[in-house]
């Protein structure tokens, strides 16, 4: 398994390396799982299951993305990404005011926004199937 080489399009298991994709997947299966759980602040029961569903179906459209090398579902998973954490965001505003989950939820839609407008606007990847 060789991760660097040579400063130029790293590889990881034969696929772009992408580091950042794999934090999203992270840490939406940990908003699921709080979610499926009733753990997450501001998140109700029938709320919860619904938010829990859109985190996994995001998490699933990164790691398909990623394996396939298929560009619009990984943007379509940034994309589920923003939704869910902008979505939980909402939701703790309501239940807690500007608590402080509200404001690493806003920080992950930034992240996961700007991720998305480097990805849909990288033309050196154009060779990869499903880009632009």
């Amino acid at each position: 398994m060789r991760v660097y080489s040579g400063g130029r399009n790293p590889r990881f298991f034969g696929r772009r390396f992408q580091p950042f994709l794999l934090g999203m997947v992270l840490t939406m299966i940990i908003v699921a799982q709080a979610n499926f759980r009733g753990m997450d602040r501001g998140t109700t029961y029938p709320l919860s299951i619904v938010l829990g569903i859109a985190a996994i179906a995001s998490a699933i459209l990164l790691i398909v993305g990623w394996i396939g090398q298929y560009q619009r579902v990984i943007e379509f998973g940034l994309l589920g990404v923003v939704a869910t954490y902008l979505t939980r965001a909402w939701f703790v505003f309501l239940a807690a005011g500007a608590d402080q989950a509200i404001w690493f939820s806003l920080a992950a839609v930034m992240m996961a926004g700007g991720a998305y407008f480097l990805e849909a606007n990288d033309r050196r990847y154009a060779k990869i199937k499903g880009a632009r």
